[in-house]
């Protein structure tokens, strides 16, 4: 087995059995959700440009200091918050 191949191998292992941990543990607490997910998948499947391309178009995001925004004062909170750091 090639060197990457083998690190793959065993990131995916590594991924699935501290998942099964995470779960196992939500669980004794009555935690259940209905579908699990990476944060990766988000990227892969363009999820993640889309919402910010939702809240761009609503001006609920800007740019600043090399980073985009969330304008959440206008929700309530006590300040913005970055969401994508550059």
């Amino acid at each position: 087995m090639e060197d990457k191949a083998r690190f793959e191998f065993f990131r995916t292992y590594g991924l699935e059995k501290e998942l099964d941990k995470i779960k196992r543990d939500l669980g004794r607490f009555g935690v259940r959700f209905d579908e699990w997910y990476s944060e990766t998948s988000l990227y892969e499947t363009g999820k993640v440009v889309e919402a910010l391309d939702a809240l761009r178009a609503k001006g609920q995001v800007y740019e600043q200091d090399g980073a985009v925004w969330l304008s959440s004062t206008t929700f309530g909170d006590d300040k913005d918050r970055v969401l994508v750091e550059k």
